[in-house]
């Protein structure tokens, strides 16, 4: 019998997986990442899954979002729900809201999966969201509504919207931009949203609408002026989080590209007394996928894990836990046959410290051609890995992942 192609990503559910190590048994919940099914960025949105409980690995899932064109290319009926966007690739993350699983792409619809990770229907929360959602949006741990922000190309303005905790959105306003709108990035304080464009910022208190909107010239910043010959950064702005400052101030912490495909870990301090930005480096190695301590979102933070770029392929054999306080970092690397994909973060327990926990991440094993989960003890980041679960097959080169508590605290 011929092996099957290992970079056809199939659908599979298996639940006999090897481990190496042992889980911690306090992970109760579900690895979940998201990306193209075709090599490089093309391709439709494939999920994975793995599920975690009191130390074992139970099983590991993989399906194929049924957007349009894969519904064409398997012959089934389309998805249910709403037709509003042009597209429907939603390959770029996975969240969960109330009750809701999502999968998201940037200004189309996003796709309820059931838990299975089959496709349920396209989602337009009741009725309630007129156009598409964004990629990136920012749950708020306290409310928990979701806040987002997503450009409008035909209108040269940006669409920001608030989405209660029943699935409705309750806010939709329309903010006017200088610049491209694909070219800004979202950022959340607890008081305040952010709008990062190539030259401006600004921002206006959560409930606010266009006309509370204060806007800072950024371009005498250094991520607002010119670098390399180019003007603009190749990709908006990734921010990792935003907080605001007892003096008054706003940080936001960001992963800029200066369009040489080499991001880098910046800080971007918004002063709204003198109207200025001034933005300082944190650290210029090239990194990407920044993820902080979930319970720190919105709020000053310390801890920053980065996945560490290397080569023309962008590939990945260590992450970086930042220690902001202290102006260091610890490395975490895997073997040299070793990809790893997007951290995640998970807390320790509901009251452990900041940066207390394990910091878990899809793998892809070269040298054997199959995917892996590693678990990482930030107690002992340097050191080697808990627990390594064994995937069947490889998926797709993740765009994201999430961890999905099975039980909330």
């Amino acid at each position: 019998m011929a092996r099957p192609d290992p970079h056809v990503l199939t659908e599979l559910d298996c639940y006999a997986l090897a481990v190496k190590g042992e889980p911690p048994a306090e992970l109760d919940g579900v690895l979940i990442r998201i990306g193209p099914d075709g090599r490089g960025s093309a391709g439709q949105p494939h999920v994975g899954a793995l599920r975690i409980r009191h130390g074992h690995a139970e099983w590991y899932r993989a399906r194929r979002v049924r957007t349009d064109a894969v519904c064409r290319q398997t012959g089934e009926l389309p998805s249910p729900g709403p037709r509003r966007c042009a597209s429907d690739n939603t390959d770029a993350a996975v969240i969960r809201h109330g009750r809701q699983i999502l999968a998201l792409g940037e200004g189309v619809l996003p796709y309820e999966l059931t838990a299975d990770l089959r496709t349920k229907a396209r989602c337009d929360f009741d009725d309630t969201l007129p156009s598409g959602f964004s990629s990136r949006p920012i749950h708020d741990s306290l409310t928990g509504e979701l806040f987002a922000a997503v450009a409008d190309p035909c209108r040269e303005s940006l669409r920001y919207m608030a989405v209660d905790v029943k699935g409705h959105v309750r806010k939709y306003e329309t903010v006017p931009v200088t610049d491209d709108p694909s070219q800004y990035a979202f950022a959340l304080t607890e008081r305040h949203a952010l709008f990062l464009g190539p030259t401006e910022i600004g921002f206006m208190p959560r409930e606010g609408g266009p006309e509370d909107v204060r806007w800072i010239d950024a371009v005498n910043a250094p991520l607002g002026g010119c670098d390399g010959g180019n003007t603009k950064p190749a990709t908006a702005d990734q921010p990792v989080n935003a907080f605001e400052l007892r003096d008054g101030t706003i940080a936001v912490d960001v992963m800029h590209d200066d369009g040489h495909d080499s991001p880098a870990l910046w800080r971007r301090v918004v002063d709204p007394s003198r109207g200025t930005v001034h933005d300082a480096l944190l650290d210029d190695r090239a990194q990407e996928l920044p993820v902080v301590d979930p319970r720190y979102q919105g709020t000053n933070h310390r801890y920053v894990v980065t996945r560490l770029l290397t080569g023309a392929e962008r590939n990945s054999t260590a992450l970086v836990l930042h220690d902001l306080a202290e102006g260091t970092s610890r490395l975490h690397h895997a073997d040299l046959d070793r990809d790893l994909g997007a951290p995640v973060f998970v807390p320790r327990s509901p009251t452990a410290d900041e940066g207390d926990g394990w910091v878990l991440a899809f793998a892809h094993n070269t040298a054997q051609e199959h995917d892996e989960v590693v678990i990482i003890d930030t107690a002992d980041f340097t050191g080697p890995p808990v627990a390594m679960i064994e995937l069947p097959g490889v998926g797709p080169r993740e765009s994201s992942a999430c961890w999905l508590v099975e039980q909330a605290w």
